[in-house]
């Protein structure tokens, strides 16, 4: 059982990853920024990163909020040691400005976000790596394809190319006076109109570039992304496999991205039984099974 998880049970019968790529001689260093205000996910995100075969990453967490204390970022440092640095962030800052005050501490060539409720394969930071070196495009993430539904214990896995895409950076979705993202210009496949916000993979320089993140209260990456297209870059979207992400209507793993899971279902195209990290090619540390 993982920690914090409102007692989501995962499969056993996860099967890591095959290593198809080797990591490049010549890596980029990368910031990965995690914004938490949940002091119980430190039993959870902290294993995940630094089970990541990357060979140069350091993790800014910032931790939003009165409620950290020592012993929390003690704890975060035995999983990641000297690779951690923690920016404590007032809790009247909008999410916005944590990831402004992250990224002001980063000091890696990219920065990627991730969060700290969803699963993540130990390549992960390998596979971004890759696709912002081969693509070329401003920003680069994965597609939304594989959710678990806490509502009806099931995995499911979304169409790549499905409406979600669009539906994610709807106008129903986004803060007042948050612009919508123009038609696709090229083929959804490769370069696409929005990827997953919570594996954003830029350049330090093209973020500072774009003024950073908008200082809202949530969604402020698919602001970012919004940002991006209006300014005339370029989004990329890699597969989905190895990221699968944890819905639940309250607790720990309560989403403030308003698209109901009746909603989500519309585009499943396949789907497993439980919290299935092996359908979603997530090798989950032993610790969290």
């Amino acid at each position: 059982m993982i920690a914090g998880m409102d007692r989501l049970e995962l499969k056993g019968t996860v099967r890591p990853v095959e290593n198809t790529t080797e990591t490049p001689k010549s890596s980029r260093t990368m910031s990965v920024l995690v914004a938490t205000k949940r002091p119980e996910m430190l039993a959870f995100w902290p294993q995940l990163l630094a089970a990541q075969d990357y060979p140069d990453f350091e993790v800014i967490a910032a931790f939003h909020g009165e409620a950290f204390t020592a012993d929390h970022e003690a704890a975060a440092r035995a999983w990641l040691g000297e690779r951690l640095t923690v920016v404590r962030v007032p809790g009247e800052c909008v999410l916005g400005e944590v990831l402004n005050r992250a990224t002001a501490a980063a000091a890696g060539e990219l920065i990627v976000k991730w969060d700290d409720d969803d699963l993540y394969s130990s390549r992960h930071l390998s596979d971004l790596a890759e696709a912002h070196r081969e693509s070329g495009a401003t920003v680069v993430g994965k597609t939304l394809e594989y959710c678990y539904l806490a509502s009806s214990n099931r995995t499911i896995r979304l169409g790549m190319a499905s409406g979600v895409h669009r539906t994610m950076t709807g106008e129903t979705f986004l803060p007042p006076g948050a612009c919508q993202v123009p038609d696709p210009m090229v083929e959804m496949n490769i370069y696409a109109e929005s990827v997953a916000g919570n594996t954003i993979c830029v350049s330090r320089e093209d973020l500072l570039q774009l003024g950073g993140w908008q200082k809202v209260p949530f969604a402020a990456d698919t602001c970012l992304l919004q940002n991006v297209l209006k300014q005339g870059g370029q989004l990329h979207c890699a597969s989905g496999a190895g990221h699968l992400v944890l819905r639940t209507a309250s607790g720990s793993h309560r989403h403030t991205w308003n698209i109901s899971d009746t909603d989500l279902r519309q585009f499943c195209i396949e789907e497993r039984a439980g919290a299935d990290a092996g359908f979603a090619q997530v090798d989950v540390p032993d610790a969290l099974l």
